[in-house]
């Protein structure tokens, strides 16, 4: 078992080798090493270990581009949709939602299993940032600023368990969103007595969408400034 993302290193920042060589003087990692991810859990297990069979190390169908892409270690999520004027485009992203280096290499291993006549595009994800602001009725038997705390970190929180679920961690590349999605997660949040959504699109758009599209190379992401809690409510 690897480090996950705390192995990660910049420029630099390697000066040991695991074997000592007679000829080596010093080592020093001239390019990042990134691509570092946890550990897979059962979810993730399930959804990986089926791959395989799936493909049998062919890319057939558009779909099995993204299979096979997720065999590639560093490759912790993937995407692939067919455009009608360009040919496959294939989305591949780290576990901390950045294009993977070297997609170079990515392609390389794919034309050895794919019919390299079609023409294939490959990129790395992007963020989709969105707008919420949501008004809180809090349980009096809990501390405002908690139940305050408690409802950004099941939109937003990364590092939580589950992870707030406009994070990396809880979308899938092209996912949409779903306003009841967000009643749903709120609702279930401790202290939260009602929920009442008062913005919720895009961020370059404005109003309370019931459904916040994302393309194929999108997830839905939402940053704590743009983020508004107002709670009702509550012990202050």
């Amino acid at each position: 078992m690897g480090l996950g993302p705390a192995g990660d290193a910049g420029v630099g920042r390697v000066s040991r080798v695991k074997r000592a060589h007679p000829l080596l003087d010093r080592v020093s990692n001239a390019t990042p090493l990134l691509g570092g991810t946890a550990p897979a859990g059962i979810d993730d297990t399930r959804s990986q270990a089926p791959r395989f069979i799936r493909t049998f190390d062919r890319a057939v169908s558009v779909s099995d581009l993204a299979d096979l892409a997720l065999t590639i270690p560093g490759i912790a999520r993937a995407a692939a949709r067919w455009n009608q004027a360009t040919g496959a485009i294939l989305v591949v992203a780290t576990g901390s939602g950045e294009t993977p280096p070297g997609l170079e290499t990515v392609r390389a291993f794919l034309d050895t299993r794919r019919d390299v006549t079609v023409p294939l595009h490959i990129v790395g994800p992007q963020p989709h940032n969105l707008r919420v602001t949501v008004e809180i009725e809090a349980d009096p038997g809990y501390l405002a600023e908690v139940v305050k705390a408690t409802v950004r970190a099941a939109l937003h929180g990364d590092g939580e368990a589950p992870p707030g679920m406009f994070t990396f961690a809880a979308r899938g590349l092209g996912q949409p969103a779903y306003l009841s999605e967000v009643y749903q997660r709120l609702d279930a949040a401790p202290g939260v007595v009602g929920v009442r959504v008062l913005a919720f699109s895009s961020l370059a758009r404005s109003g309370v969408a019931d459904v916040v599209p994302a393309a194929i190379d999108e997830w839905l992401r939402l940053r704590s400034a743009d983020l508004t809690v107002t709670i009702v409510g509550g012990t202050r």
